[in-house]
């Protein structure tokens, strides 16, 4: 814990306003670092420039500009206030001081550069991912939603018979890659979710369904990959520019969720320069989001996905030709969409829908929906 009635002696107080430049990009004046008590800042590289990238988002707690202090060399990233912020400035003069009346904080700073060493030392070395200390710090992209928290969480492996190895050629940038896919014909269905998700035995087939290119970083549906249209390349090498200094993205097998999930907001980014009918696109991998957040048990992101995968497949709804075969399984997925919201008069709605489908005679999906419908009666009764 701070002692503030020591700070109040050892350190000053900085108020920032929301905007402000806190420290910049190369700047030579290091007799200074900063620790966060209220709001956040950004950490960018390229700020105010072309490429620019948000590197981190900083908590209260948390703290910057120690390695200019220490080394005093010029600063290498540029850090502002996204609120309004106050934050302990520890100059060169208390700096002493300061950390030897405040242990905590002392090692706070020493366990953060050894875990930055300690990175370095393992991305030297090829260490991969499923070696890593879980205490490493996370540096989140700004490629994901605002709320996303990392989850370095190791993907457990699938049993060998049910993947195989396939080969893609990227139509954009037409480079050539293997990429490892389940093995539809070994695939055993173990349930299914009233929102549709499908469970089966032995491997996650979410965690294979994006098709990453390793050079060009295009993303889709492996269904759809080789189809994307090629008009717009240019433009979108230009979105995906800036990420590609936040993300490791290898194209291959991926080892853990964040890699999974990076794929699913590469297609995200990819899909409205790629393919018509984008918003059907948006609204599936929305859902699947919403899944694997739920995976990572993080409620408030399982949330924010699943009200975009509704607000999305709301829009295809009304704006998509959707086929007969597929329209009793988007009637189901708006069903339980809405049912999570508690809008269950919409929720009625939608599930009565996929049970007088035209292709819901006697099929499972009718089935749950049929057992929604009742529970949705039972709880607008009460």
């Amino acid at each position: 814990m701070l002692d503030l009635e020591q700070l109040k002696n050892l350190s000053s107080v900085k108020k920032f306003r929301k905007g402000d430049v806190v420290i910049r990009d190369e700047d030579t004046d290091t007799s200074s670092m900063y620790i966060v008590l209220k709001g956040h800042v950004g950490v960018y590289k390229h700020h105010g420039k072309p490429g620019e990238v948000l590197v981190a988002t900083l908590n209260p707690g948390d703290f910057f500009g120690e390695m200019s202090l220490f080394l005093n060399e010029p600063r290498t990233a540029t850090v502002t206030a996204l609120e309004d912020v106050t934050a302990l400035e520890i100059n060169r003069f208390n700096a002493y001081t300061f950390l030897e009346k405040q242990p905590a904080v002392s090692y706070s700073v020493i366990k953060e550069l050894c875990a930055r060493v300690q990175s370095l030392t393992r991305k030297l070395t090829g260490v991969s991912d499923e070696e890593h200390d879980a205490s490493e710090p996370v540096i989140i992209s700004s490629l994901f939603a605002e709320g996303h928290k990392g989850y370095r969480i190791p993907l457990k492996k699938p049993v060998p018979e049910l993947i195989m190895e396939k080969n893609y050629q990227c139509p954009l940038c037409l480079h050539l890659f293997k990429k490892v896919i389940p093995r539809q014909s070994k695939l055993r269905l173990k349930k299914t979710d009233p929102d549709t998700r499908l469970y089966y035995d032995g491997i996650e087939p979410m965690y294979y369904e994006v098709i990453t290119c390793p050079k060009c970083w295009m993303s889709a549906f492996a269904a759809q990959f080789e189809n994307a249209l090629t008009a717009r390349e240019q433009e979108l090498y230009d979105l995906i520019a800036p990420y590609k200094n936040e993300l490791v993205v290898s194209g291959e097998e991926p080892r853990n969720m964040d890699e999974v999930l990076a794929g699913y907001y590469l297609a995200m980014l990819s899909a409205p320069i790629c393919f018509l009918k984008s918003s059907l696109i948006i609204a599936r991998i929305w859902l699947r989001l919403s899944w694997l957040y739920k995976d990572c048990e993080d409620p408030e992101m399982e949330k924010h996905a699943a009200g975009e995968a509704c607000d999305w497949y709301l829009k295809a709804y009304e704006k998509v030709n959707i086929p007969d075969e597929q329209l009793q399984r988007l009637h189901m997925v708006l069903g339980e969409l809405h049912f999570k919201k508690r809008d269950f008069e919409a929720a009625r709605k939608f599930f009565f829908s996929a049970v007088t489908d035209k292709i819901a005679t006697g099929n499972t999906l009718k089935r749950v929906a049929e057992d929604r419908v009742a529970e949705i009666k039972k709880i607008m009764r009460q």
